[in-house]
């Protein structure tokens, strides 16, 4: 079975809305027009033909002025505490204390500057799948600041995901198995030939390419012999391969011997029939929200593979296929609380709020960035959904849309007990931007803007009778405060639809 194509000689608007909330974080009423204006093949080749991000406009967070030397000084320190403790173990131990700390600051500091880089990146970046597919691979190669402390390290692996995030994914998984951010996390920077570690090849194999079941313990043995000697340089933090920790034996891994080493073991790994399908319905799921068919996944693993292992087609077909734009589909994915709050600003042209008030929002909706639950990632779908997230959505939508501080956001990053020099929140309505007077001529055209802006797409005749019921409870839209509209649109960002894409 071939999955049809979409055949459609424009996108139009809802279509484009969907194609932009799936493949971004959704667009104003504007960006959706333009790109509903667009072909379907040149819309998707517009999105899958983002550059490497490694030299843009955005430039690297601000902690990485400083970060290299940081490091350097604290490994310089550490290591003068050597000598102290060999003369004075109580004055070590104190030295040690303070040391731990002053890092602890600095790392927490620069964790925070990452997330906002990277939520600026997701808000303002013209190349949206880009910052949609390194979302995608962040929690499909899950590290965490729980363990990797160190937010130059973090920002690294993120720069790889995006960089090869539309590329090969036979590079892509070789890239994250000599990722330092992933050595710590998986314990492999020191796994050797006399104790290899097997936390990276059990999570290479499970997690990363093949699934469950597709693989022996054998097998798993015989890939931590292959990734010992991959290492991190300890004045540098850069990845090195170290020949005197690595095991040169002969290894069997799938059927195949030799003195492999770990890109023969990826190498290997992607030849087994299991590997493009378990690529392709991860990538559909996340894309879709729903699982692939059989058919589904038999279609787009040929084309994996056909194209090489080249990601940038594999999107294509996706992005292009009726099946992504099913009436069944469209406002059928649970948004992740990133999605949710980015596709907020979007939509509204609001800009991003304080680091502080961000995070703390996607902290309380149950997604830290740079800091996922396991090794797993994030569970996504209905998981994001409980009663407890619902309602911070609910409040925090409110909440940006009165531009009024909720009590537990914002707290001073250097005294988390202190809620003084909380920043400050801007309401995100901007009324003569987001119901100019032209569409607040009556009832139906307050409707038609508000829904076209933050659905971006045709709801139920139950949910627009509904709206239609509220606003004639209010005063003539002509009339209205901003008081009023920041009312409608929260209850409209309130409301179980808003929280599908």
């Amino acid at each position: 079975m071939h999955m049809k194509r979409i055949t459609d000689a424009v996108l139009g608007p809802e279509k484009a809305g969907h194609l932009l909330q799936r493949a971004g974080f959704g667009g104003s009423p504007d960006e959706v027009r333009a790109w509903a204006a667009k072909s379907p093949d040149s819309a998707v080749a517009e999105l899958v033909e983002f550059g490497s991000g490694s030299n843009d406009d955005f430039g690297p967070p601000v902690f990485l002025e400083t970060s290299a030397e940081s490091d350097a000084n604290f490994a310089k320190e550490f290591a003068k505490l050597r000598e102290l403790r060999r003369e004075d173990q109580a004055a070590a131990e104190q030295a040690q204390r303070r040391l731990n700390a002053q890092r602890r600051r600095v790392q927490y500091q620069g964790i925070g500057e990452l997330r906002a880089w990277w939520l600026y990146r997701m808000r303002y970046s013209e190349t949206p799948l880009q910052e949609k597919m390194t979302l995608f691979l962040h929690g499909h190669f899950a590290s965490a600041t729980q363990k990797v402390r160190s937010p130059r390290m973090l920002y690294q692996q993120n720069q790889l995901f995006r960089r090869l995030g539309n590329g090969n994914w036979e590079d892509l998984v070789n890239g994250v198995a000599s990722d330092p951010a992933m050595l710590l996390y998986l314990d492999n920077a020191r796994s050797n030939r006399r104790k290899p570690n097997e936390n990276f090849a059990r999570e290479l194999l499970e997690l990363f390419t093949l699934g469950e079941g597709n693989y022996t313990e054998e097998d798993i043995f015989a890939a931590a012999r292959a990734y010992t000697g991959y290492s991190i340089e300890r004045e540098t933090g850069e990845f090195v391969f170290r020949n005197f920790m690595h095991d040169p034996g002969r290894k069997t891994f799938m059927g195949e011997t030799g003195a492999f080493k770990g890109e023969d073991i990826v190498r290997i790994a992607l030849k087994h029939e299991q590997a493009p399908r378990f690529l392709t319905a991860k990538l559909w799921r996340f894309f879709v929200g729903s699982d692939a068919s059989e058919a589904q996944v038999d279609h787009l693993s040929r084309v994996l593979l056909d194209a090489k292992w080249e990601l940038k087609p594999l999107l294509s077909e996706i992005f292009l296929s009726e099946d992504f734009y099913d009436e069944k589909v469209r406002r059928g994915l649970i948004k992740s609380p990133t999605q949710w709050f980015v596709q907020l600003l979007k939509s509204m042209e609001a800009p991003l709020p304080d680091p502080r008030i961000s995070n703390g929002i996607l902290i309380q909706l149950g997604q830290e960035l740079f800091n996922p639950p396991n090794v797993k990632g994030w569970d996504g779908g209905a998981a994001w959904i409980n009663s407890s997230t619902l309602l911070n959505r609910y409040n925090f939508a409110g909440a940006l849309v009165r531009g009024k501080l909720p009590q537990n956001l914002g707290r001073s990053p250097t005294n988390r007990r202190s809620y003084n020099n909380r920043p400050n929140l801007r309401s995100v309505v901007d009324p003569e931007r987001v119901l100019p007077p032209a569409d607040r001529k009556d009832r139906a055209s307050v409707q038609r803007a508000l829904f076209a802006r933050l659905y971006q797409s045709q709801l139920r005749a139950t949910d627009r009778a509904k709206f239609m019921e509220y606003l004639d409870t209010q005063k003539d839209p002509a009339d209205w405060n901003e008081r009023d509209l920041q009312e409608a649109v929260h209850l409209l960002l309130s409301s179980p639809q808003y929280q599908l894409a």
